[in-house]
């Protein structure tokens, strides 16, 4: 069980709350900004391997902006506080390039996590955006 915890355990960190906070807004920013070629980006992985491409590509250029912008609307703009509570911050400092690396590790790590993609499906669904 102690293997199991600290594999889940917090990153190292010196971040603030309000630094934490701070830098899930800039996050949401940055991939509204880049919501276009995550959409191109899934065209091109998602289309070939589909027997209906017309039908994909419609979809994917109606539903995955939406969808992409709930999400991070909800969970890191929305839910910056949790996002950073489950991180465990405290004491506020300047950090490093590799603090943020490791803050965006946890980030990828809350994301892939099954409890995660239950959780954004149910809310994806709840909102109509997933049929």
């Amino acid at each position: 069980m102690g293997i199991v915890a600290s594999a889940m355990a917090a990153p190292e960190s010196r971040f603030s709350c309000s630094e934490c906070v701070k830098e899930m807004h800039h996050l949401g920013g940055h991939v509204h900004e880049v919501g276009d070629d995550m959409t191109a980006y899934l065209r091109a992985k998602l289309l070939p391997h589909t027997d209906d491409v017309e039908d994909c590509e419609e979809n994917l250029s109606i539903y995955y902006p939406h969808m992409l912008q709930q999400i991070v609307q909800h969970y890191f703009v929305d839910g910056a506080t949790h996002v950073c509570q489950t991180m465990g911050v405290c004491d506020a400092r300047e950090y490093t390039c590799d603090e943020c690396v490791v803050g965006l590790e946890w980030v990828e790590a809350y994301l892939e996590d099954p409890i995660m993609i239950a959780e954004m499906t149910i809310h994806l669904e709840q909102n109509g955006l997933l049929l």
